[in-house]
This record gives C-alpha cells, sequence and structure tokens, in this order.
C-alpha cells in the first residue's frame, strides 16, 4: 500500500525530526511503501534562512539590514546545526523527490496514494503558522484517498480565537481523527467530532529499535539540560543535583548555556538520542525529553514553559503517574532523588501503545477498500 505523511519533518527540533522518522518506520515494517511529503511552507521555515526578516521590516530597507547584520553571526554559528538536521532528514526520512513550499503547489500536483496522514506533532497548533495551514487537514486530497490524522496535536488547551470554524471544518474533511493528548480529545469533542487517543508515534517503536541507533561507549557521568528557554528553574535543578550526585551537567539545544560543562549547539536528532541514553538524569521543558526519558527509562525533572506549551508534557505525565516529575517551584533534596519506578506506568503505557496500533491497522484495512 502506498502511505503518504505529512509534518514538521524538517524543522530544527529533534523531537519533530524523530516522531516523523518514527511514524514512516512503524509503517514501513508493517510492510508498506512510505513517503514523507517534503513540504516546507515559508510561513514554517523561512526563520531559517540567513536573511530572514520580520515582516513589519518589509518595506524599511535600513532598518531591515540593520536586523540581518545583528543577525546574521549568531545565524552563521548555527549552520552546521543545521545541515545536521539536513542530514538526518535525507538519511534516515524518505521524503517526497518533489519538495513543495505552499499548500497550492501540492494542491496542483494531484499526489495518488491510498492513505495519507497527518501528524504526529503540533500540526494543529492554531498559535503558529502550521494549524493554520490548510496542508496539515490534508485538505489538498480529494476524496479518492483515505484521509487520517495520527497522533495530532493542538500544542495548547484550546483553539486560537477566531480559528474554531477553520479548524472544525479541516477536521470534519477528515475520514478519522487520532490526536496524542487528552487536552486534544476534548477540543475535538467540543467541536462535535469523534477522534482516538493515541501515542506520539516514538512509542510505537520498541526501546530495541532507538537502542540500534545509539552505541554503548565510555563517558563521563552526566545530567542533560533540554532547555527551550534558558530556564532558571532547570539551572537550578541542575546544578543541586550535580553538586548532590557529583555528576557533569550537558547541554543540547541551540542555546548556549553558562553553567553547563558542555553545550552540543550544533548536534542533530541521532546525536540527542545518544545524548539522552548516556545521560544519568535528564531535565527539561520539552515533550519528547519526557517520551525518550520514558523509552530509556530515565531519571528526569519537565520544567513548565513560560509560552504555554504545557499541556502535552502535563497530559502524559498525569496519564502515567509521573506528574510529580512535573516542576514549578524549587524542590527539596529528598524529591530531587526519589527514584521512578517505571513498573507503575507500563500497563497504561502497553494498553495506548496496543490501542495506537490498532488505529492505524484498522486505518490501512478501511482505505485498502477504497
Amino acid at each position: 500500500m502506498k502511505i503518504y505523511t505529512i509534518t514538521c519533518h524538517a524543522v530544527q527540533n529533534h523531537g519533530a525530526c524523530l516522531q516523523a522518522y518514527a511514524l514512516m518506520t512503524y509503517l514501513q515494517n508493517l510492510g508498506h511503501e512510505v513517503e514523507i511529503i517534503d513540504y516546507r511552507p515559508k510561513g514554517l521555515y523561512s526563520g531559517y534562512s540567513l536573511w530572514a526578516c520580520p515582516n513589519r521590516y518589509k518595506n524599511r530597507t535600513l532598518l531591515r539590514l540593520l536586523y540581518i547584520v545583528a543577525k546574521l553571526p549568531f545565524r552563521l554559528m548555527l549552520l552546521p546545526r543545521r545541515w545536521k538536521f539536513e542530514k538526518f532528514v535525507q538519511q534516515y526520512l524518505n521524503i517526497s523527490p518533489n519538495r513543495y513550499e505552499s499548500f497550492e503547489q501540492l494542491r496542483k500536483n494531484n499526489l495518488e496514494g491510498d492513505l495519507f496522514i497527518c501528524g504526529s506533532d503540533q500540526i494543529w497548533n492554531t498559535y503558529y503558522y502550521c494549524g493554520t495551514d490548510r496542508a496539515f487537514y490534508l485538505d489538498f486530497i480529494d476524496d479518492k484517498s483515505r484521509k487520517v490524522s495520527y497522533g495530532a496535536s493542538f500544542g495548547f488547551t484550546s483553539i486560537k480565537a477566531g480559528y474554531e470554524d477553520f479548524v472544525s471544518q479541516k477536521l470534519s474533511n477528515l475520514n478519522a481523527i487520532s490526536v496524542r493528548e487528552e487536552s486534544g480529545k476534548e477540543i475535538v469533542t467540543s467541536l462535535g467530532l469523534n477522534s482516538t487517543l493515541v501515542v506520539d508515534s516514538v512509542l510505537l517503536l520498541p526501546y530495541s529499535h532507538w537502542k540500534s541507533l545509539v552505541v554503548d561507549r565510555p563517558h563521563e557521568k552526566f545530567i542533560l539540560v533540554y532547555d527551550f528557554e534558558n530556564s532558571e528553574l532547570i539551572r537550578d535543578i541542575a546544578l543541586r543535583l550535580a553538586e548532590l550526585k557529583n555528576l557533569k551537567i550537558y547541554s543540547i539545544g541551540a542555546s548556549r548555556l553558562s553553567y553547563a560543562n558542555k553545550n552540543f549547539r550544533n548536534k542533530g536528532p541521532l546525536d540527542f538520542l545518544q545524548l539522552a541514553y548516556d545521560a544519568e538524569y535528564i531535565i527539561g521543558n520539552s515533550f519528547h525529553a519526557v517520551l525518550f526519558s520514558i523509552i530509556f527509562k530515565k531519571e528526569f525533572f519537565i520544567v513548565r514553559r513560560e509560552d504555554g506549551l504545557n499541556s502535552r508534557m502535563e497530559d502524559i505525565l498525569r496519564r502515567y503517574n509521573l506528574i510529580t516529575r512535573a516542576v514549578v517551584s524549587q524542590i527539596d533534596d529528598n524529591k530531587l532523588l526519589e527514584k521512578i519506578d517505571y513498573n507503575n506506568m507500563l500497563e497504561q503505557l502497553n494498553i495506548d501503545i496496543e490501542r495506537s496500533k490498532s488505529f492505524i491497522s484498522e486505518q490501512i484495512l478501511l482505505a485498502g477498500e477504497y
């Protein structure tokens, strides 16, 4: 069966790349021909250009030039990081031969397949570009093929005001809807539609698969920090834990953290996997930091984000009895040193994984009847 997926596969975010890889690989392992549509709309990817500039400076030549000049050193410094991500995309993702930069290009191309899947990740986050782009709702596909979502996320607990009718209309055109969070399921229900709760695609692949992508190697013991916001609370927790456990602090991400012993700024998804596998503890404010902590059975703490993107993390922590790992303020040493009982969550996790696999199998079966 020919299956196409569409998601934010090439953004410079470790979790985004790995979830795209995971869904593709799981479907391939079922024996299907899978292609990720190489959709890179300017509204989502233009920020990676060396010459990117906010629209407010569009007609102000001098200010535009000054802005670009000010940003250029930092952007040049991150070019190796960009190349790392692109190398992963080219080597590990089976992307379409054609690249599309707009919904109109996609619609004109008339892709033919048996099943089209949008997701997973925050493709329906209406506070960002992707959630307002018709392509991420498979609106470019006619009714000759089955159209479903897998593990789609709204990012927040609500749709941005003014986009409710847009989202409702686009979701109504899908043959089946599955979402990644309880909060997402509640949003779909509020629109009068049905949905299935599934796990993020990285959980579809077993530990053994992720283990095959890393190596056992000698290394010093360390805490891995994955921080999108230069959080003071993450810093304080990491420093105290490092002192208590005599650990180094490693950071992975675009920003340099002054308190880290090592900063891995220009690293791609496989480097993130290796560091997560090697780490003694993982501390961050990332949804996929949670997931790979679970996959590799790591001790971890997750700090609330100021940008409001917390429902994804809180949903999964609550569901698997890990909510004590969500941190909103300083915690005492005893709680810092508490161990996670992973056996306490395995039954529910396995149930959710099997339901997710059943959803996919059902959609493939129904697609075969078209």
